[in-house]
């Protein structure tokens, strides 16, 4: 999800995971859409033992995920 203040110039992320048995938030980051803002929301996650991300087609994730840990795709997202 994205917004903006005052432009289109001042992009901001949020960056969130759900737990998808249930829908619940289990962390969120706000920020860019770079390798460091994925990696401060990565830092949240590291404790739950996450078994499989899906995410959109950001290039961030591949280079931080595992490949079998990884499904890229709108479904799920």
């Amino acid at each position: 999800m994205w917004s903006f203040y005052n432009d289109k110039s001042h992009q901001i992320w949020l960056w969130w995971a759900i737990d998808h048995d249930d829908g619940t938030p289990i962390a969120y980051w706000f920020g860019g859409r770079e390798d460091a803002d994925y990696l401060e929301l990565d830092k949240l996650l590291k404790p739950l033992d996450i078994k499989m991300n899906y995410t959109d087609g950001n290039w961030t994730y591949s280079r931080h995920i595992e490949p079998e840990k990884l499904t890229v795709s709108k479904k799920n997202t």
